[in-house]
């Protein structure tokens, strides 16, 4: 599929970012960090630290194919399937849980 010329759906801007409020008000102050916190987490942090799991999912995934061996096998299998379902755990949670948590908590900052 080729494109020749621009699409009018696709056009970007930036948004406006709302002025902090003035120093006087600590607590509007500390509200407004704590806000921003939590959307730059959920828009950066939590995307970031899914891929970081799944490139760990994928190494103990190698890990536990290439390097077991019947001598082996008892101490590092172990240890090969807990840090398995322990990043699958993590990566469940950032999928759904996390998120969620996080949006909650911003609405909450927000009233």
């Amino acid at each position: 599929f080729v494109l020749l010329g621009k699409m009018s759906c696709l056009k970007m801007k930036k948004l406006e970012r709302p002025e902090p409020p003035r120093k006087k008000n600590v607590l509007l102050r500390l509200y407004y960090f704590i806000a921003e916190i939590l959307a730059y987490s959920v828009e950066y942090l939590v995307p970031f630290l899914r891929r970081l799991t799944s490139v760990g999912i994928l190494f103990y995934l190698a890990l536990g194919t290439f390097t077991l061996t019947e001598d082996n096998l008892a101490a590092q299998g172990s240890y090969v399937i807990i840090a398995g379902f322990t990043l699958s755990f993590v990566k469940a949670s950032l999928e759904r849980l996390i998120p969620t948590l996080l949006k909650y908590g911003l609405t909450g900052v927000y009233f």
